[in-house]
Formats: C-alpha cells, sequence, structure tokens
C-alpha cells in the first residue's frame, strides 16, 4: 500500500524534525539505487495473539507499506542528508511504532500505529541527482494499532476492581497487555478478568518492592533482567472486547498498557 502524509513518526523522531521532509510519490521512469536492503525473519501467529514476533531475516507475505522521501524546496540529497535519514529508519533491529500524521483530516493513514520494520531503502535518481528515498515497511501484524492506552489501578479495598473498555476494530481479538506489578508486601498476587469465564486467574509470588514487567508472555524485573517464571502459574491476563472487570487481590499497585486493533488502509 502506497502512503501519503505531511510528517511520520519512527522510533521517537518526526520526519519533519530533520528538516522540511515531505512524502511523496515518484515517476516510475525515475532510476533508482539500492540504499539498504533486508528481510525480516518472523516467528509464527500464535492463537490469539495478533503479533509475531521478528528476530532476524528471509522474504514473507506480511503486509508491507511503500512510501517516499524528498524535499519540500525540490533540491537534491546531500550525502549528510540521506545519511542521517537513513540511519534513523534503518538502525532499529526489533519492531517499532510507525504513525503517519495528516494535516487536512485525511483519516486514512493517520491515528493508526503500523508496527514493524523497514526493509528495503532506495535512492530515487534524476540524472546524477538524488531526488529522494523510497522505503518499505513490513508490518508485524495483518492489522495496525492504536495509540497506547493506560489504566492504573492502586488498592482501596483488597480484593479490589479496575475497569477498562476494550474497542477493537477486529472484534474477535484478545489482547495481551504490558503490565507493571508494584507489591508493597510480600504475598501472592492474583488478577482475575471477571469478564471472560474462559480465563483462567494470573497469581504471582511477588516480593515487597520489587517491580516486575509482564510482556508477551515473559516476566522482567524494574531492570530488565528475566524474573523467574516459575514465580508465576502462566495464565497471563488478556482483554476481549468491550467491558473488562478485573479483580486484583494483594497489596499492589498495577498499571495495564495495551493497544486495541485496527483495520489498515481503512
Amino acid at each position: 500500500m502506497a502512503v501519503y502524509a505531511d510528517d511520520m513518526f519512527y522510533d521517537g523522531r518526526n520526519l519533519k524534525s530533520f528538516g522540511d521532509y515531505m512524502l511523496v510519490s515518484f515517476d516510475s521512469d525515475d532510476e533508482e539505487s539500492t540504499i539498504f536492503e533486508r528481510d525480516i525473519e518472523s516467528g509464527n501467529f500464535v492463537s490469539g495473539r495478533v503479533i509475531r514476533n521478528q528476530y532476524g531475516t528471509t522474504p514473507s507475505d506480511s503486509y508491507e507499506l511503500e512510501l517516499a522521501i524528498c524535499k519540500e524546496d525540490g533540491t537534491p540529497f546531500t550525502t549528510p542528508e540521506s545519511e542521517e535519514i537513513i540511519s534513523w529508519l534503518a538502525s532499529p533491529d526489533t519492531p517499532v511504532p510507525l504513525k503517519f500524521i495528516s494535516h487536512d483530516g485525511d483519516d486514512n493513514y493517520t491515528g493508526i500505529n503500523y508496527v514493524g520494520l523497514f526493509n528495503k531503502g532506495v535512492f530515487i535518481e534524476h540524472g546524477n541527482y538524488k531526488n529522494g528515498i523510497k522505503l518499505s515497511f513490513e508490518c508485524n501484524s495483518p492489522y495496525g494499532f492504536s495509540d497506547e492506552i493506560v489504566a492504573n489501578y492502586s488498592p482501596i479495598t483488597n480484593p479490589g476492581e479496575l475497569v477498562i473498555l476494550c474497542n477493537n476494530t477486529i472484534k474477535r481479538n484478545m489482547i495481551y497487555p504490558v503490565l507493571e506489578i508494584t507489591p508493597h508486601v510480600t504475598e501472592t498476587i492474583t488478577i482475575t478478568n471477571k469478564s471472560d469465564p474462559s480465563s483462567a486467574p494470573f497469581t504471582l509470588e511477588a516480593l515487597k518492592n520489587i517491580k516486575v514487567k509482564v510482556v508477551d508472555f515473559n516476566l522482567y524485573d524494574e531492570l530488565g533482567d528475566f524474573y523467574p517464571l516459575t514465580k508465576c502459574n502462566l495464565e497471563f491476563p488478556c482483554l476481549i472486547d468491550g467491558e473488562n472487570i478485573f479483580e486484583i487481590q494483594g497489596n499492589c499497585d498495577v498499571t495495564f498498557m495495551y493497544r486495541t486493533t485496527k483495520c489498515i488502509g481503512r
């Protein structure tokens, strides 16, 4: 799918932060020379999970976006300018959200995060001048995603409840949120989604003031080191479409972080 927008945000920066650039289309008669190309090696989709891991390199049938960058005044790229742009786009080696920005209300591409990696970049050349950069972006999911949504829980009663409304475009998808759990005492913490009768409670043997992060079916401490999976029962909390009522048992703060699914190219 070809993309047109006023700006884009990727890996912590906007395209406009590099200068007066814009996203355009180029005549197919222009010459091309490859700057970089890499295959994205991906794991399989897992039941109940619409994202797949990307961890190396091979061709696949993943959803791809095509976009091209040029300077607003039409002048060619200098070597430092092109190196700066390519370094920004080609440096990530794990999936990063890509978001397009439009100032005219066009919502075909804006409002959606496309998560993945740039896998190819070529110069668009006319004569001996590099007039633009054409790029391919491989998504790690057949869907786009919303901006990150954050829901916080702090205990008032024990057990307590937290209500999360999840509005997925793809209604049957379950979402496994990222959790940050901060226990105030050493005890077993239990998190149950009362709105999903098919799910089992998640239990965690927590240590006082040792923050635990739950990401992609793994546990991490606040330094980013693995926290033993033997400390939980491997029944990770998930969100169903609509209302989710979580019962949380334990003296702890919990932060839920997630993105809802959105149809690409809607």
